[in-house]
């Protein structure tokens, strides 16, 4: 969290700047970055155990900080973003507070009814562990689109309405949300 904390501040604040650089340099960043997560997971990562290297697990935190960095690098790059800027991902992005907050409830559910070992350092199985992603992955996404259809997007509307009424929608940028 706070690493991806960072790389949004780094974000802003490059954004900030009179000219805010695009470009090739931040693709091979955000290609480095990535690559270099993908394979220190698959070299250091082992399921269910604290990593050797940095005696974490998830590889704390040097994944998580290489994941930062292709985040910054994505937000500036030319080509990879034009990739991953497609309507999954938007889509994605606009659930992703409903996605935040159901997951947890979702994968407590399945520990308590379906899996016990489904919890920190419990599945070693790397098959068994993709299966449980997917069900709390399709679950999650279920949930937070019914929360984000049936309340985010008409309470944005309707405070945003508001604001507009009462002179300040225009000043402060609050456009009503529109469809997906």
């Amino acid at each position: 969290f706070m690493l991806g904390s960072c790389a949004a501040f780094a974000i802003a604040w490059r954004s900030r700047l009179p000219r805010p650089a695009v470009g090739e340099g931040y693709d091979r960043v955000a290609a480095w970055a990535l690559f270099a997560s993908f394979m220190t997971f698959a070299f250091l990562g082992r399921m269910g155990l604290p990593n050797m290297l940095t005696r974490q697990p998830y590889i704390t935190p040097i994944l998580p900080a290489l994941v930062a960095l292709s985040l910054y690098g994505l937000h500036f790059s030319a080509r990879i973003a034009d990739v991953l800027d497609n309507r999954i991902f938007r889509f994605i992005a606009k659930i992703s507070f409903g996605l935040y907050l159901w997951h947890w409830p979702v994968m407590e559910a399945l520990r308590i009814h379906v899996e016990p070992l489904f919890r920190m350092s419990g599945i070693t199985s790397g098959l068994e562990w993709l299966a449980l992603f997917l069900v709390v992955l399709i679950i999650s996404g279920i949930l937070a689109s019914l929360s984000w259809f049936a309340l985010e997007r008409p309470i944005q509307n309707w405070a945003s309405r508001r604001l507009a009424r009462a002179g300040k929608g225009a000043s402060a940028g609050l456009p009503v949300v529109g469809r997906v």
